[in-house]
């Protein structure tokens, strides 16, 4: 899903690279696509997308869930 809520499709057949960036010394983990087609996002053409996620986050989760099934 897009920022804006816009539902995105690739096909595996349409990646030209990918690049993955894994969260060393940051929080972020990334991966971008370069396409061989563009795409429509939104009313926009790209050939280009980038999906990232903050790993704190998921840390913060999974450790609180833990603690409560422990103390139940």
């Amino acid at each position: 899903m897009s920022t804006k809520g816009h539902k995105v499709d690739i096909t595996f057949r349409n990646i030209r690279h990918a690049f993955f960036q894994p969260c060393e010394n940051d929080l972020v983990v990334l991966l971008h696509f370069r396409l061989k087609h563009a795409i429509l996002v939104g009313p926009k053409k790209t050939l280009d997308i980038q999906v990232y996620t903050e790993i704190c986050n998921l840390v913060d989760d999974i450790d609180s869930k833990a603690r409560r099934r422990m103390n139940e």
